[in-house]
């Protein structure tokens, strides 16, 4: 079975990370730029079974404010500091839905576990090591204002120790196979450029993204949850106890 993540940028100027993992590790893992790229790079590697984790909305229909699935996990995942961005069809293009369909993946994130499907779900990083590894609050690895070159290597360092742990768990997935990682992790956790960071954090988030596909794969609605629906939008996100009941909870915002 394949897994593969895309940290897809929101234009083409930006780039984009892409993993792959198959077998327990990952297999090779890039950075590029135009939707061609991206496409280049998916077409021959989704052509079987895989899941692939997007992080970037994959069904997109409102045209102000935020999506019912957005105010959900911001209420349940807010108090980690590891909310996200509202998200339309005046803020954002349609880039992830048209790569899907190019692909002719099925973006229904509900399956039967470990069974041969060829689907693309939409993933947050964030929520999901959060969740994974029980952090008090989000990791404080990406560019913002107020955060040194400093501040965002000791966070590194701790994404790339969590990261790696994931050898020990199931799924099991061995970042440190993947022929980039020993410059990947170098360069995120000695690097001075701020351009250079930006490029890892996009690299690694591919990284989250492929274990969190791999992860609903393996484990289904036992310890993931399909923040939202097809209808409005939605965000797999891998599940501790508590966060479960809190998003299996209706809010007054969530609607």
């Amino acid at each position: 079975m394949t897994f593969i993540g895309v940290d897809l940028a929101w234009g083409e100027r930006n780039w984009t990370g892409l993993c792959l993992a198959q077998d327990d590790r990952v297999v090779e893992s890039q950075l590029v730029r135009s939707d061609e790229q991206i496409l280049e790079w998916l077409r021959p590697r989704t052509r079987g079974p895989c899941v692939v984790g997007i992080d970037a909305p994959l069904i997109l229909r409102n045209a102000t404010g935020g999506r019912p699935c957005e105010r959900a996990l911001n209420r349940c995942f807010g108090p980690f500091e590891a909310g996200c961005y509202y998200s339309n069809t005046t803020r954002v293009r349609p880039r992830a839905a048209r790569l899907a369909e190019t692909l002719g993946l099925d973006t229904d994130p509900v399956f039967t576990p470990r069974s041969p499907v060829r689907r693309a779900v939409e993933v947050y990083p964030h929520a999901a090591l959060v969740s994974l590894f029980g952090l008090p609050r989000s990791l404080k690895y990406k560019g913002r204002r107020g955060r040194t070159v400093e501040s965002r290597h000791e966070a590194f360092r701790e994404l790339v120790r969590r990261v790696k742990s994931l050898a020990r768990r199931v799924p099991r997935l061995d970042v440190t196979a993947a022929p980039r990682w020993a410059k990947l992790e170098r360069t995120v956790t000695t690097d001075p450029k701020g351009a250079s960071l930006d490029r890892g954090e996009d690299e690694l988030d591919a990284f989250v993204c492929a274990y969190v596909a791999a992860h609903l794969w393996a484990h289904g609605p036992a310890r993931n949850r399909i923040v939202g629906d097809t209808d409005t939008g939605y965000v797999v996100t891998p599940v501790t106890p508590e966060l479960a009941a809190c998003l299996d909870r209706p809010g007054e915002s969530d609607p």
